[in-house]
């Protein structure tokens, strides 16, 4: 009796963590393409297939399930990206090289995750508590790229740049046009999120923002 009830309140978990999966990724659809003020909990509803009640029950508040979809966009994110950094830098193939494969890195990985950039887009608009909690999970990426851009500048290159002013123009330039994939596939007359097409605008990005790599 003690192994089934065990049994039976396994599945209830599991059962209940996909429910909760389900409902995350698809408030994340929502809030990418709508913005936080444009989705209320029964849209969300609606679109898990779930109750209105259900999505109390699991997270509350809508304010709940966006930081649960920040949250676990990053993680995903972040998850992906860590070893791609740690890869990068292990090869000792000098700093420059180093930040080039780690930026390149970072542009293509955000092809498979383009609602990062349209949370950015809806919430960058404006400051508050929103913005703040996604600075907060944006903090770790900036953490790893802080040491690297130092390590390039002091060799002499990217004098340009901040380390901010670094991190803002790989976003604007490799993020923002996968995240506007739309408007980008209709300016260029691509599919711009095409595994092929997300590595030709990486390689672009990678040209403008490191000449010194394109003289080599």
């Amino acid at each position: 009796m003690e192994i089934r009830e065990r049994s039976r309140g396994r599945q209830a978990d599991a059962t209940a963590q996909r429910t909760r999966q389900r409902i995350v990724h698809s408030a994340l659809a929502l809030f990418a393409a709508r913005g936080y003020d444009g989705v209320s909990l029964r849209d969300i509803a609606t679109h898990s297939d779930v109750t209105h009640g259900l999505i109390r029950h699991h997270f509350g508040s809508k304010e709940d399930i966006w930081r649960a979809v920040i949250d676990t966009t990053f993680e995903e994110y972040l998850a992906m990206m860590t070893p791609l950094v740690e890869a990068a830098v292990t090869t000792n193939s000098g700093a420059l090289a180093t930040v080039k494969e780690v930026s390149r890195n970072a542009i293509v990985l955000t092809g498979s995750y383009p609602e990062v950039g349209r949370l950015l887009m809806h919430e960058g608009v404006e400051p508050g508590p929103r913005l703040d909690y996604f600075m907060a999970r944006l903090a770790p990426l900036r953490t790893q790229m802080d040491p690297l851009i130092e390590s390039v500048q002091r060799e002499g290159m990217l004098s340009q740049f901040s380390h901010d002013t670094f991190l803002l123009a790989l976003i604007m330039l490799g993020v923002m046009p996968l995240a506007m994939a739309a408007f980008s596939d209709e300016l260029c007359n691509v599919d711009i999120l095409a595994p092929e097409q997300v590595e030709q605008h990486a390689d672009r990005v990678i040209a403008t923002l490191f000449p010194e790599i394109a003289r080599d």
